[in-house]
């Protein structure tokens, strides 16, 4: 979109789009190798949107075992599928708040029990 239309349609239809679509983002060409981050744990907080989503794609597609957390399911569920769909990967979700302590140590231990470490925590 060039700079005119992003303009006239910022100002007739609201403000323009941001990002990349779920098919972007899994198909988006990358200098890694697939397997980059095959057997490692990431944690992304703020992962259901945004850079967050994009972080957990490009992770799992790279071979990563990606959490996401953030404080609403629904976008984490419907990024999870996406990024399932996409990569085949499971990815684990958790809907809480970093602000209450016992969500995060309850998180925590879900993880550790799960995967024994995490090697990545992108807040």
């Amino acid at each position: 979109m060039n700079k005119e239309n992003f303009v006239a349609k910022s100002y007739t239809t609201g403000p323009a789009p941001f990002g990349m679509s779920d098919a972007e983002l899994a198909g988006r060409s990358t200098v890694y190798r697939p397997d980059l981050l095959e057997g490692k744990s990431w944690l992304i907080s703020g992962g259901g949107s945004g850079i967050g989503k994009a972080i957990a794609m490009l992770a799992a597609r790279l071979g990563a075992d990606v959490t996401i957390c953030g404080r609403t399911a629904d976008k984490l569920n419907a990024t999870r599928d996406a990024i399932e769909q996409a990569t085949g990967r499971e990815i684990q979700v958790c809907a809480m708040s970093i602000r209450e302590p016992e969500a995060v140590e309850a998180l925590l231990d879900d993880i550790f029990e799960r995967r024994g470490r995490i090697d990545l925590l992108v807040n």
